[in-house]
């Protein structure tokens, strides 16, 4: 990628345990002159404050009717969420590219050179354990951003439209509705509310429901049965502010990006119901006093959030080629699980057992993030807008949260917790395996790819001694590289959809010991990721490392007083 005096900028991914690094970087490709104080300039400025307020209100009521070995309940419940959102930025105002451009040093027409007087020292980026970094940069500056900005309002305040009147000052930068504004770049003025960010989400749930636990007999065995069944229904009334994108422009400053026009503000709102009747029923058959078997059958529903819930779109942005918006989901439906767990649990010694449980679940209506073409031609209620860098009509890839389709999960998790007698030592093991019908396929480019996240194989062995008030435990801790969500934070979505991000597979170690001073006061010692493991994130791909986050070791040491 050309950057800037004519140096040529590279990322290279070497793959394997390898992190990603730089090459190029530096004036005219010299790394030895990447912290020059002698070279800097501005480029964008940027800050952010986001007001949110969330306020639930919940009012229960229940009758209880027992007897003999029959206990019946009946209830209602109602509960009222709101949530107001909203954010204040220097997006929606343009005045993040005030004082754009690389600066002189960078043989810019546009920008400020800052002088070396603003930086203080540089951060050194440590090496991240298990991975390989020895090609990291030499460090980041240090540099207070209230600092530079007081810096850059000492040059003085516009007061015309006079190119030049303050040095390297983007005089195109702050279009509001299509006219230039000279008012003061200060720090007050930089961010302003974005009527794209409002929103008022008010999700009120009525239910009705009714449980019955009953003790009996089944072929001789003791049987204990609970079942219930619960009628919810969901009104979701969600407003918000949709001020349309009218216009593009080239920033002065930077021929990369775009300066954003807008049309008058709007108020916009949207209502959606759903109901359901949630089902659960339980069976625990003591075959024998060590011997159990468990049945459950249940339906579950999971709600969306309700900042996903926004009528409008927000977030207009991207530059030359990778232009994107956010838009919120008001019709999205919560995601129903349909779940059967078969389980045997045996006691063959004190507080020492054996058990196994097999699971499915069909999930329906599962949440995930998609992404679309919205092309601003005229059509569809849309605004039409020119991209300057095509002349054809702009071109935006939408993120929104959507329905997917449904999806089957099953698997089996086993347990084993053993005491050595009355000694205090024991050990807990336990691992579970989990398919899906619907995994991912990194091969299919398709926008519309689903899977379900969140899915691993586990493990873990604990190993602890527990007697006379004293206890010490060991943790080892294992969880298979899994899917965690869609979309990886950039707005170049429109060709393969949004990308996935994948948390790699890691051990961990952690211990924990605690002591009973009293009956009433205890002390603990606790040490978590022993073993300094790096939390890491990839892409598509096992070689496209994402972030990668050494998250140290922790050590927490106090005392517990118990009333």
């Amino acid at each position: 990628m050309p950057g800037t005096n004519s140096s040529v900028f590279e990322v290279i991914q070497p793959g394997g345990r390898a992190l990603p690094y730089y090459k190029g970087y530096g004036p005219d490709g010299d790394a030895s002159r990447f912290a020059d104080l002698s070279i800097m300039g501005s480029h964008v400025t940027t800050a952010s404050a986001t007001r949110n307020r969330n306020a639930a209100n919940q009012f229960r009521a229940e009758v209880d009717w027992t007897e003999d070995n029959l206990t019946v309940k009946f209830g209602g419940n109602y509960v009222a969420d709101h949530y107001h959102m909203s954010y204040y930025g220097p997006w929606s105002n343009g005045r993040w590219q005030a004082w754009s451009g690389y600066g002189p040093d960078s043989d810019n027409a546009t920008g400020v050179h800052l002088p070396s007087s603003l930086f203080h020292g540089m951060v050194n980026l440590p090496s991240m354990p298990g991975w390989d970094s020895s090609h990291n940069i030499p460090g980041l500056l240090r540099v207070s951003q209230k600092d530079v900005w007081s810096y850059l309002n000492s040059l003085g305040i516009p007061s015309s439209g006079t190119p030049g009147y303050i040095p390297g000052f983007n005089w195109g930068c702050c279009l509001v509705n299509g006219k230039t504004t000279y008012a003061g770049m200060t720090l007050d003025a930089i961010n302003s509310f974005d009527p794209g960010s409002f929103q008022q989400v008010f999700e009120d749930t009525y239910s009705l429901y009714t449980t019955m636990a009953t003790e009996t007999k089944f072929i001789g065995m003791p049987l204990k049965v609970n079942a219930g069944i619960r009628y919810e229904y969901t009104s979701v009334r969600s407003t918000g502010m949709d001020q349309p994108l009218t216009g593009l422009t080239v920033a002065p400053g930077d021929p990369t990006a775009y300066l954003y026009t807008f049309g008058d503000i709007t108020n916009t709102s949207q209502v959606n119901s759903y109901q359901y009747l949630l089902p659960n029923l339980d069976f625990n058959l003591a075959v024998t006093d060590d011997l159990h078997l468990r049945l459950d059958a249940s339906r579950t529903l999971t709600r969306p959030n309700l900042s996903d819930l926004k009528p409008n779109k927000s977030g207009w942005g991207g530059r030359k080629g990778s232009l994107g918006v956010s838009g919120g989901n008001p019709g999205e439906l919560p995601f129903l699980s349909d779940n059967l767990d078969v389980s045997a649990e045996w006691y063959y010694a004190p507080n020492s057992y054996l058990a196994a449980d097999v699971f499915a679940k069909s999930i329906s209506n599962f949440v995930v993030g998609g992404t679309s073409t919205l092309v601003l031609d005229g059509t569809n209620g849309t605004q039409r807008v020119i991209d300057p860098n095509t002349q054809a009509p702009a071109v935006f890839t939408l993120s929104q949260n959507v329905n997917g389709p449904a999806a089957n999960v099953y698997g089996l998790e086993l347990m084993w917790q053993h005491m050595f007698g009355d000694s205090g030592f024991g050990y807990q093991l336990n691992g579970t395996i989990v398919q899906t019908n619907r995994p991912y396929n990194p091969l299919n480019l398709n926008t519309n790819a689903f899977a379900v996240t969140g899915l691993a194989d586990s493990a873990n062995f604990v190993g602890f001694y527990d007697k006379d008030g004293f206890e010490i435990r060991f943790a080892a801790n294992w969880r298979d590289t899994y899917l965690d969500k869609f979309g990886q934070g950039q707005s170049s979505g429109t060709q393969f959809g949004s990308e996935p991000v994948f948390v790699n597979g890691v051990w961990t170690l952690d211990a924990s010991t605690s002591y009973d001073i009293t009956e009433n006061l205890n002390a603990y010692f606790e040490a978590t990721n022993l073993m300094d493991v790096a939390y890491s994130t990839r892409g598509r791909f096992s070689d496209q490392v994402l972030d990668v986050v050494s998250m140290g070791r922790r050590f927490t040491l106090g005392l517990h007083y118990k009333l």
